[in-house]
Protein backbone atom coordinates (compact mmCIF):
# COMPACT_ATOMS: atom_id res chain seq x y z
CA UNK A 1 0.00 0.00 0.00
CA UNK A 2 1.48 3.36 -0.99
CA UNK A 3 2.07 5.91 1.75
CA UNK A 4 -0.71 8.45 2.32
CA UNK A 5 -0.29 11.82 0.62
CA UNK A 6 1.07 14.71 2.69
CA UNK A 7 -1.51 16.17 5.03
CA UNK A 8 -2.54 19.77 4.45
CA UNK A 9 -1.57 21.92 7.41
CA UNK A 10 -3.76 24.91 8.20
CA UNK A 11 -2.11 28.06 9.57
CA UNK A 12 -3.97 30.31 12.03
CA UNK A 13 -2.70 33.61 13.40
CA UNK A 14 -2.91 34.15 17.16
CA UNK A 15 -3.53 37.42 18.97
CA UNK A 16 -3.45 38.47 22.61
CA UNK A 17 -7.17 39.34 22.54
CA UNK A 18 -9.07 37.58 25.34
CA UNK A 19 -11.70 36.35 22.90
CA UNK A 20 -9.31 35.11 20.20
CA UNK A 21 -11.42 32.49 18.41
CA UNK A 22 -8.43 30.42 17.31
CA UNK A 23 -7.18 30.07 20.88
CA UNK A 24 -10.67 29.17 22.11
CA UNK A 25 -11.11 26.52 19.44
CA UNK A 26 -7.72 24.98 20.15
CA UNK A 27 -8.31 24.84 23.91
CA UNK A 28 -11.68 23.18 23.38
CA UNK A 29 -10.10 20.49 21.22
CA UNK A 30 -7.14 19.91 23.55
CA UNK A 31 -8.99 19.82 26.87
CA UNK A 32 -10.35 16.24 26.59
CA UNK A 33 -6.79 15.02 26.02
CA UNK A 34 -5.46 16.38 29.31
CA UNK A 35 -3.07 15.79 30.99
CA UNK A 36 -1.04 14.63 27.97
CA UNK A 37 -1.96 17.78 26.05
CA UNK A 38 -1.24 20.07 29.00
CA UNK A 39 2.04 21.65 27.73
CA UNK A 40 0.41 22.96 24.53
CA UNK A 41 -2.88 23.73 26.30
CA UNK A 42 -1.17 25.86 28.96
CA UNK A 43 1.10 27.59 26.43
CA UNK A 44 -1.96 28.78 24.54
CA UNK A 45 -3.59 29.90 27.79
CA UNK A 46 -0.53 31.90 28.85
CA UNK A 47 -0.63 34.20 25.83
CA UNK A 48 2.28 36.57 25.18
CA UNK A 49 1.94 36.22 21.43
CA UNK A 50 3.89 38.22 18.86
CA UNK A 51 3.30 39.12 15.23
CA UNK A 52 4.83 35.87 14.02
CA UNK A 53 2.99 33.64 16.51
CA UNK A 54 0.95 30.99 14.70
CA UNK A 55 -1.05 27.85 15.36
CA UNK A 56 -0.64 25.03 12.86
CA UNK A 57 -3.00 22.07 12.67
CA UNK A 58 -4.12 19.31 10.34
CA UNK A 59 -7.73 19.73 11.49
CA UNK A 60 -9.79 21.13 8.63
CA UNK A 61 -12.84 21.88 10.84
CA UNK A 62 -10.74 23.61 13.45
CA UNK A 63 -13.10 26.46 14.28
CA UNK A 64 -16.42 24.64 13.99
CA UNK A 65 -15.98 21.29 15.65
CA UNK A 66 -15.42 20.35 19.29
CA UNK A 67 -13.48 17.24 18.36
CA UNK A 68 -10.72 16.14 16.00
CA UNK A 69 -12.87 14.36 13.45
CA UNK A 70 -12.87 10.72 12.30
CA UNK A 71 -11.66 8.31 14.94
CA UNK A 72 -9.42 6.44 12.51
CA UNK A 73 -7.40 9.50 11.53
CA UNK A 74 -4.45 10.93 13.39
CA UNK A 75 -4.16 14.70 13.78
CA UNK A 76 -1.62 17.24 14.93
CA UNK A 77 -1.57 20.72 16.43
CA UNK A 78 1.40 23.00 17.11
CA UNK A 79 2.11 26.43 18.56
CA UNK A 80 4.96 28.10 16.68
CA UNK A 81 6.73 31.31 17.67
CA UNK A 82 10.27 31.93 16.47
CA UNK A 83 10.31 35.46 17.92
CA UNK A 84 11.77 34.16 21.18
CA UNK A 85 14.86 32.36 19.91
CA UNK A 86 16.88 30.86 21.59
CA UNK A 87 14.01 29.88 23.89
CA UNK A 88 11.44 27.20 23.05
CA UNK A 89 9.84 27.88 19.67
CA UNK A 90 7.37 25.01 19.25
CA UNK A 91 4.94 23.22 21.53
CA UNK A 92 2.87 20.49 19.87
CA UNK A 93 0.39 17.71 20.47
CA UNK A 94 -0.29 14.67 18.30
CA UNK A 95 -3.37 12.49 18.71
CA UNK A 96 -1.18 9.40 19.17
CA UNK A 97 0.29 10.89 22.36
CA UNK A 98 -3.00 10.39 24.18
CA UNK A 99 -3.04 6.65 23.69
CA UNK A 100 -3.90 6.21 20.04
CA UNK A 101 -7.13 6.36 18.11
CA UNK A 102 -10.64 5.24 18.87
CA UNK A 103 -11.60 1.59 19.12
CA UNK A 104 -14.00 1.87 16.18
CA UNK A 105 -11.24 2.59 13.72
CA UNK A 106 -7.98 0.76 14.24
CA UNK A 107 -5.67 0.76 11.23
CA UNK A 108 -2.65 -1.46 11.09
CA UNK A 109 0.47 -0.37 12.89
CA UNK A 110 2.05 0.28 9.50
CA UNK A 111 -0.82 2.53 8.39
CA UNK A 112 -0.75 4.39 11.68
CA UNK A 113 2.98 4.94 11.37
CA UNK A 114 2.54 6.27 7.84
CA UNK A 115 -0.08 8.75 9.04
CA UNK A 116 2.17 9.93 11.85
CA UNK A 117 5.19 10.32 9.58
CA UNK A 118 3.16 12.24 7.01
CA UNK A 119 1.78 14.60 9.66
CA UNK A 120 5.14 15.30 11.28
CA UNK A 121 6.90 15.93 7.98
CA UNK A 122 4.03 18.11 6.75
CA UNK A 123 4.21 20.13 9.97
CA UNK A 124 7.94 20.72 9.61
CA UNK A 125 7.54 21.70 5.95
CA UNK A 126 4.79 24.14 6.94
CA UNK A 127 7.00 25.69 9.61
CA UNK A 128 9.78 26.04 7.05
CA UNK A 129 7.30 27.62 4.61
CA UNK A 130 6.56 30.36 7.15
CA UNK A 131 9.86 31.85 6.02
CA UNK A 132 13.05 32.92 7.78
CA UNK A 133 12.96 33.30 11.53
CA UNK A 134 11.92 36.85 12.46
CA UNK A 135 14.17 39.06 14.51
CA UNK A 136 14.27 37.67 18.03
CA UNK A 137 13.20 39.70 21.05
CA UNK A 138 16.47 38.39 22.47
CA UNK A 139 18.54 39.62 19.50
CA UNK A 140 21.14 41.12 21.82
CA UNK A 141 21.73 37.66 23.30
CA UNK A 142 22.15 36.16 19.84
CA UNK A 143 24.56 38.94 18.85
CA UNK A 144 26.69 38.30 21.93
CA UNK A 145 26.71 34.58 21.15
CA UNK A 146 27.85 35.27 17.59
CA UNK A 147 30.65 37.51 18.80
CA UNK A 148 31.69 34.92 21.30
CA UNK A 149 31.73 32.16 18.67
CA UNK A 150 33.98 34.21 16.42
CA UNK A 151 36.48 34.80 19.21
CA UNK A 152 39.51 32.63 19.71
CA UNK A 153 38.23 29.08 20.23
CA UNK A 154 41.05 28.44 22.64
CA UNK A 155 39.84 31.10 25.03
CA UNK A 156 38.59 29.45 28.17
CA UNK A 157 34.83 29.46 28.73
CA UNK A 158 33.31 31.71 31.37
CA UNK A 159 30.08 31.88 33.35
CA UNK A 160 30.36 28.17 34.18
CA UNK A 161 29.55 27.29 30.56
CA UNK A 162 31.23 23.90 30.82
CA UNK A 163 29.74 22.86 34.15
CA UNK A 164 27.27 20.02 33.72
CA UNK A 165 23.87 19.54 35.33
CA UNK A 166 22.36 16.31 36.67
CA UNK A 167 21.99 14.89 33.16
CA UNK A 168 25.55 15.68 32.07
CA UNK A 169 24.54 18.67 29.93
CA UNK A 170 26.31 22.04 30.13
CA UNK A 171 25.09 25.57 29.46
CA UNK A 172 27.16 25.52 26.27
CA UNK A 173 25.23 22.41 25.17
CA UNK A 174 21.87 24.05 25.83
CA UNK A 175 22.77 26.98 23.56
CA UNK A 176 24.32 24.90 20.77
CA UNK A 177 21.54 25.83 18.32
CA UNK A 178 21.82 29.59 18.87
CA UNK A 179 23.58 30.59 15.69
CA UNK A 180 21.80 28.34 13.20
CA UNK A 181 18.35 29.72 12.31
CA UNK A 182 17.53 26.48 10.49
CA UNK A 183 17.46 24.67 13.83
CA UNK A 184 14.18 25.11 15.67
CA UNK A 185 13.63 24.16 19.31
CA UNK A 186 10.66 21.88 20.03
CA UNK A 187 9.79 21.87 23.74
CA UNK A 188 8.11 19.31 26.01
CA UNK A 189 7.98 16.83 23.12
CA UNK A 190 6.23 13.60 24.10
CA UNK A 191 8.35 10.45 23.89
CA UNK A 192 6.07 8.96 21.20
CA UNK A 193 6.50 12.04 19.02
CA UNK A 194 10.23 12.02 19.70
CA UNK A 195 10.33 8.50 18.24
CA UNK A 196 8.58 9.73 15.09
CA UNK A 197 11.01 12.62 14.70
CA UNK A 198 13.91 10.22 15.23
CA UNK A 199 12.83 7.68 12.63
CA UNK A 200 12.37 10.48 10.09
CA UNK A 201 15.93 11.75 10.69
CA UNK A 202 14.98 15.37 11.34
CA UNK A 203 16.67 15.79 14.73
CA UNK A 204 19.96 17.65 15.04
CA UNK A 205 21.82 16.10 17.96
CA UNK A 206 23.76 18.74 19.89
CA UNK A 207 24.36 16.95 23.20
CA UNK A 208 27.24 14.51 23.53
CA UNK A 209 25.00 12.49 25.84
CA UNK A 210 22.22 12.30 23.23
CA UNK A 211 18.61 13.27 23.85
CA UNK A 212 17.90 13.98 27.50
CA UNK A 213 14.56 12.89 28.95
CA UNK A 214 12.51 14.98 31.34
CA UNK A 215 10.32 13.09 33.78
CA UNK A 216 7.00 14.88 33.43
CA UNK A 217 4.65 14.94 36.41
CA UNK A 218 1.04 16.07 36.70
CA UNK A 219 -0.48 17.25 39.98
CA UNK A 220 -4.12 17.45 41.07
CA UNK A 221 -4.14 20.63 43.16
CA UNK A 222 -7.39 19.62 44.87
CA UNK A 223 -5.89 16.34 46.00
CA UNK A 224 -2.46 17.26 47.35
CA UNK A 225 -1.05 15.17 50.20
CA UNK A 226 -1.93 16.57 53.62
CA UNK A 227 1.79 16.85 54.36
CA UNK A 228 2.12 19.41 51.55
CA UNK A 229 -0.57 21.85 52.65
CA UNK A 230 1.31 23.85 55.30
CA UNK A 231 2.89 27.13 54.17
CA UNK A 232 4.30 28.16 57.55
CA UNK A 233 7.94 29.10 57.05
CA UNK A 234 10.73 28.52 59.56
CA UNK A 235 11.66 31.48 61.74
CA UNK A 236 13.77 34.09 59.99
CA UNK A 237 12.20 33.58 56.56
CA UNK A 238 9.37 35.38 54.77
CA UNK A 239 7.45 35.13 51.50
CA UNK A 240 7.99 37.55 48.65
CA UNK A 241 8.53 37.89 44.91
CA UNK A 242 11.68 38.19 42.83
CA UNK A 243 12.43 41.44 41.04
CA UNK A 244 14.73 42.34 38.17
CA UNK A 245 17.82 42.66 40.36
CA UNK A 246 17.46 39.03 41.47
CA UNK A 247 17.58 37.53 37.98
CA UNK A 248 21.38 37.42 37.88
CA UNK A 249 21.26 35.09 40.89
CA UNK A 250 18.52 32.98 39.31
CA UNK A 251 20.49 32.55 36.08
CA UNK A 252 23.64 31.62 37.98
CA UNK A 253 21.87 28.67 39.60
CA UNK A 254 20.83 26.85 36.42
CA UNK A 255 22.57 25.56 33.33
CA UNK A 256 19.42 26.15 31.28
CA UNK A 257 19.74 29.63 29.74
CA UNK A 258 17.04 31.96 31.06
CA UNK A 259 16.45 35.42 29.59
CA UNK A 260 15.61 38.39 31.80
CA UNK A 261 12.90 39.61 29.42
CA UNK A 262 11.07 36.33 29.83
CA UNK A 263 11.66 35.95 33.55
CA UNK A 264 10.16 39.41 34.03
CA UNK A 265 6.76 38.34 32.66
CA UNK A 266 6.58 35.00 34.48
CA UNK A 267 4.68 34.85 37.78
CA UNK A 268 7.02 33.90 40.60
CA UNK A 269 7.18 33.21 44.32
CA UNK A 270 10.29 33.44 46.48
CA UNK A 271 11.39 32.87 50.06
CA UNK A 272 13.67 35.50 51.58
CA UNK A 273 16.03 35.43 54.51
CA UNK A 274 14.50 38.24 56.57
CA UNK A 275 17.65 39.59 58.19
CA UNK A 276 19.55 40.26 54.96
CA UNK A 277 16.70 40.34 52.43
CA UNK A 278 18.31 37.73 50.20
CA UNK A 279 16.20 35.17 48.28
CA UNK A 280 17.04 31.62 49.29
CA UNK A 281 14.38 29.77 47.27
CA UNK A 282 12.25 30.57 44.24
CA UNK A 283 10.04 29.19 41.49
CA UNK A 284 8.39 30.59 38.34
CA UNK A 285 5.32 29.68 36.31
CA UNK A 286 6.72 28.87 32.87
CA UNK A 287 5.26 29.95 29.54
CA UNK A 288 3.57 26.54 29.35
CA UNK A 289 2.24 26.74 32.90
CA UNK A 290 4.83 24.37 34.35
CA UNK A 291 6.87 24.84 37.49
CA UNK A 292 10.06 26.41 36.18
CA UNK A 293 13.49 27.08 37.69
CA UNK A 294 12.49 25.78 41.12
CA UNK A 295 15.55 26.20 43.31
CA UNK A 296 16.47 26.10 47.00
CA UNK A 297 19.90 27.29 48.07
CA UNK A 298 22.01 24.39 49.29
CA UNK A 299 22.23 25.43 52.94
CA UNK A 300 18.42 25.59 53.18
CA UNK A 301 17.62 22.20 51.67
CA UNK A 302 15.99 19.42 53.65
CA UNK A 303 13.48 21.75 55.34
CA UNK A 304 10.53 21.18 53.01
CA UNK A 305 10.87 24.58 51.34
CA UNK A 306 10.67 23.18 47.80
CA UNK A 307 7.27 21.62 48.50
CA UNK A 308 6.04 24.79 50.21
CA UNK A 309 7.04 27.08 47.38
CA UNK A 310 5.43 24.84 44.76
CA UNK A 311 2.12 24.77 46.65
CA UNK A 312 2.30 28.53 47.22
CA UNK A 313 2.63 29.35 43.52
CA UNK A 314 -0.10 26.86 42.56
CA UNK A 315 -2.52 28.40 45.03
CA UNK A 316 -1.80 32.06 44.35
CA UNK A 317 -0.46 32.48 40.80
CA UNK A 318 -2.23 29.94 38.59
CA UNK A 319 -5.97 30.54 38.95
CA UNK A 320 -6.12 31.97 35.43
CA UNK A 321 -5.25 28.54 34.02
CA UNK A 322 -8.18 26.91 35.80
CA UNK A 323 -10.92 29.24 34.66
CA UNK A 324 -13.01 28.32 31.67
CA UNK A 325 -15.94 30.05 30.10
CA UNK A 326 -19.31 28.33 30.27
CA UNK A 327 -20.39 28.31 26.60
CA UNK A 328 -23.98 29.48 27.10
CA UNK A 329 -23.79 32.07 29.86
CA UNK A 330 -20.28 33.36 29.21
CA UNK A 331 -19.62 33.04 32.95
CA UNK A 332 -16.34 31.72 34.30
CA UNK A 333 -16.34 28.33 35.98
CA UNK A 334 -13.54 26.31 37.51
CA UNK A 335 -11.94 23.59 35.43
CA UNK A 336 -10.10 20.67 36.95
CA UNK A 337 -7.07 22.15 38.68
CA UNK A 338 -4.09 20.38 37.17
CA UNK A 339 -0.47 21.50 37.21
CA UNK A 340 2.68 19.94 35.84
CA UNK A 341 6.45 20.09 35.97
CA UNK A 342 9.52 18.67 34.26
CA UNK A 343 12.37 17.03 36.14
CA UNK A 344 15.49 16.44 34.09
CA UNK A 345 16.67 12.85 34.08
CA UNK A 346 19.15 12.24 36.87
CA UNK A 347 17.85 14.89 39.28
CA UNK A 348 16.68 12.48 41.95
CA UNK A 349 16.16 15.19 44.58
CA UNK A 350 13.67 17.08 42.41
CA UNK A 351 12.01 13.82 41.41
CA UNK A 352 11.38 13.03 45.08
CA UNK A 353 9.89 16.49 45.64
CA UNK A 354 7.45 15.92 42.78
CA UNK A 355 6.50 12.49 44.11
CA UNK A 356 5.97 13.81 47.65
CA UNK A 357 3.64 16.44 46.23
CA UNK A 358 1.51 13.64 44.79
CA UNK A 359 2.85 14.04 41.27
CA UNK A 360 2.00 11.31 38.79
CA UNK A 361 4.63 10.58 36.17
CA UNK A 362 2.62 10.48 32.95
CA UNK A 363 5.31 10.80 30.28
CA UNK A 364 8.90 11.48 29.39
CA UNK A 365 9.32 14.64 27.34
CA UNK A 366 12.26 16.09 25.45
CA UNK A 367 13.61 19.41 24.20
CA UNK A 368 14.63 18.73 20.61
CA UNK A 369 16.47 20.69 17.91
CA UNK A 370 14.74 19.97 14.60
CA UNK A 371 16.67 20.70 11.43
CA UNK A 372 14.37 22.48 8.97
CA UNK A 373 16.81 21.69 6.16
CA UNK A 374 16.22 17.97 6.72
CA UNK A 375 12.87 18.11 4.89
CA UNK A 376 12.31 18.75 1.22
CA UNK A 377 9.97 21.42 -0.05
CA UNK A 378 6.33 20.39 -0.24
Amino acid sequence: MPPPPPHPIHVHALTNAKDDSNVKSALKILEPHSPVSIPLHRRLQFGRFFEATTLLTSLACFEAGPGPGPEDEEWIMAFVDRSCRPETEVWMYGSWEGGGIGEHGVPSAHQQQQQQDALILSLIRSIKALGPAPKSIHQDILAKAAARASADKHTSSSDNDDLQDHSGVSRKDYTAHLLNPNLILFGATHSSTTQILTRNHVIKHVFDSGLVANWTFVFDIDDLPESATSLELPAGLHWGELEQQHFVLVRSRTQIPRQDRTLAVLPNVAIFESQIGKPIAWVFVGLDGSLTTLHVEEEWRGKGLAKMIAVKIWREKMEVFWEKEEPRSGQKEKARRLAHDYVISGNEASKKVSERLGGRHYADTFWIRVNLDSVSEA
